[in-house]
């Protein structure tokens, strides 16, 4: 939100965000005097005079610009938190401590630096330790010697002392750990990404925002189908190409000759031309386990297939969550599996859907339609006359579709895109990250997917727009997701809460129970909330002298939201949840 730099005379000088809200901060009103070091963290900045005492300015709502006394050599701060070693190699710690991050080990250390929930030094014999939040392996530091260590959000990365970086935990949910094979003199961990300069002065960075799966190789394809975070497509050839994420093997594809793939959000199947089923990927729910049998065409859904067999019948397998894969009997011509229901069009041209009938999606409109596409949470199909009729939930305007004539329609879970009958392409719904802004020209086939979408041109080549793999970018979420706190009484006393989303989907922070002695008038914080794999920010609540427990939110871009029904009763009922009202999020990424 902010950033901090020593001028050649000593001064300092800051810039960006001095408030939070209508409260002003002063993170960036610094000081006067000569330094030798400063460090800015979330809403608060410290710095090491030429004295050795440190000086810090900003917000101080857990004690994290409070130094202690005394002279110190290194200086580093966090989101909420503070380290600084001392003289004599000591390492001190202030601030926030709920995940032990402000509780530094024994011992002397050369360099130490303070990340979101954790921190982790550099001893002097070259050996790292961490401590604080362990999730994922966060803590879990690698053996060697290292020249520096910097912590970030959800990652970790250490510059080893032959100048080449490793970082820590490295999964999808840690994009930022991804560190190339180069030779860097100093590497900076972010919350979602990192930058390392290399021996040549250039700067080179890796992780968030996001996976490739818009970056369309080269060639001549069939048809393509987007997915959450990769996309696949069927060459002319009848080979598979994928790209974009491959956390478990679902843009890897198998050898052989193919005529229609399709992919959910981490797994893929694809039809062969004899008309057999192949499916890669996660296969926690069996999803990747297909059935035998000759087939005609397949759906990919969140985490179950269906597909339309040479009979005519709909075969459905993976989870069956809600009799999302029970499909009805009878004769069809296309199915679309979505995320919790699935529907098909019968070789009459009539609509049936099953599965979880949240806001009316599983009742589709009567008459004659060509073709359908089931999203997440709502669907589309196009009629016999070329209009596109939508049905489910119509949040951010996904289910209204514009007049016209079309040829067909693809469904996601933010936005819709649909071929006219001149081979145009229009979408509708959430536009952010332009993956509802369609490039002009012909089309023959698209697909969409939850951020981006990718369409075939008449020549075969693909053309993707949407979420890129440009690293580095902070995008501003276009339009906000609305959503409300939800809280519930445990029977040990403690209080669980999570977000609700307006279209009923629940999102958990990892660190989420209120404690039953927790002090009375303490802001506590849940860990990140994530996004689409984006941290958003973190719930806030803190017991108030009545009892009663008090809930907010702390996003990562702006001030904190109180929503005007915010208090949990002293008196609640063991089990149930409670709702706040609505509050906006919007996030950077």
């Amino acid at each position: 939100m902010h950033a901090c730099a020593i001028r050649l005379t000593g001064d300092i000088e800051c810039w960006g965000r001095n408030s939070i809200g209508h409260v002003v901060t002063g993170q960036t009103s610094p000081p006067r005097g000569s330094f030798t070091q400063v460090t800015a963290g979330r809403w608060h900045s410290c710095a090491l005079s030429e004295s050795g005492a440190i000086e810090c300015w900003g917000l101080n709502d857990f004690g994290q610009a409070d130094p202690p006394t005394g002279r110190f050599t290194h200086i580093t701060a966090g989101d909420y938190h503070s380290c600084a070693i001392r003289a004599g190699g000591l390492v001190d710690c202030w601030g926030q401590d709920d995940q032990g991050q402000a509780s530094p080990h024994a011992g002397s250390f050369a360099q130490v630096s303070a990340g979101a929930g954790h921190s982790c030094g550099v001893r002097t014999t070259g050996s790292i330790e961490c401590w604080g939040e362990q999730i994922a392996g966060l803590l879990d530091s690698p053996r060697g010697a290292f020249a520096s260590v910097s912590a970030g959000g959800s990652h970790t990365c250490a510059r080893r002392a032959n100048d080449t970086v490793v970082c820590w935990p490295d999964s999808e949910f840690t994009p930022g750990a991804g560190a190339p094979p180069k030779e860097f003199v100093e590497v900076s961990a972010g919350s979602s990404h990192s930058c390392g300069i290399l021996a040549n002065g250039t700067v080179e960075c890796w992780g968030r925002p996001f996976y490739g799966q818009a970056d369309a190789p080269l060639g001549t394809f069939r048809n393509v189908s987007a997915g959450q975070h990769h996309t696949c497509a069927v060459g002319l050839s009848g080979q598979i190409q994928c790209w974009g994420s491959n956390s478990d093997g679902q843009a890897s594809p198998p050898s052989g000759s193919f005529m229609q793939v399709s992919v959910g959000p981490e797994h893929s199947c694809g039809l062969t031309t004899d008309g057999l089923i192949e499916c890669w990927g996660k296969d926690r729910q069996g999803q990747a386990s297909a059935p035998p049998g000759q087939f005609v065409q397949i759906s990919s859904g969140e985490d179950h297939n269906c597909a339309v067999a040479s009979s005519g019948a709909i075969v459905c397998w993976g989870s069956d969550d809600r009799g999302k894969a029970s499909p009805p009997i009878g004769s069809f011509t296309h199915v679309s599996a979505g995320e919790d229901h699935s529907c098909g069009l019968r070789d009459v041209g009539t609509i049936a859907c099953w599965g979880r009938d949240s806001r009316g999606r599983t009742n589709p409109p009567s008459g004659i339609f060509s073709q359908i596409s089931a999203g997440p949470l709502h669907s589309c199909g196009v009629r016999s006359n070329g209009t596109v009729e939508c049905w489910g939930s119509d949040a951010y305007g996904r289910a209204d579709p514009p007049s016209g004539r079309f040829t067909s329609v693809s469904a996601a879970i933010w936005h819709t895109c649909g071929v006219r009958s001149d081979g145009a392409v229009e979408c509708w719904g959430r536009n952010d990250w332009g993956k509802a802004d369609a490039p002009k020209g012909v089309f023959t086939h698209i697909s969409v997917g939850r951020d981006h979408a990718c369409g075939v041109r008449p020549s075969g080549e693909i053309e993707c727009w949407g979420v890129k793999s440009t690293r580095g970018a902070s995008v501003l979420a276009a339009q906000p997701l609305e959503a409300r706190i939800i809280a519930r009484l445990l029977a040990d006393g403690q209080i669980e809460f999570g977000l609700e989303f307006d279209d009923g989907q629940r999102l958990f922070p990892k660190r989420r129970f209120f404690p039953a002695g927790a002090t009375a008038g303490r802001w506590l914080s849940s860990s990140p909330l994530l996004v689409d794999d984006v941290p958003t920010g973190q719930i806030r609540a803190r017991l108030l002298p009545d009892g009663r427990v008090e809930f907010g939110f702390l996003p990562d871009v702006g001030a904190i939201v109180l929503p005007s029904v915010r208090f949990f009763p002293s008196d609640a009922t063991v089990g149930r949840w409670l709702r706040s009202s609505t509050i906006e999020l919007r996030w950077l990424n």
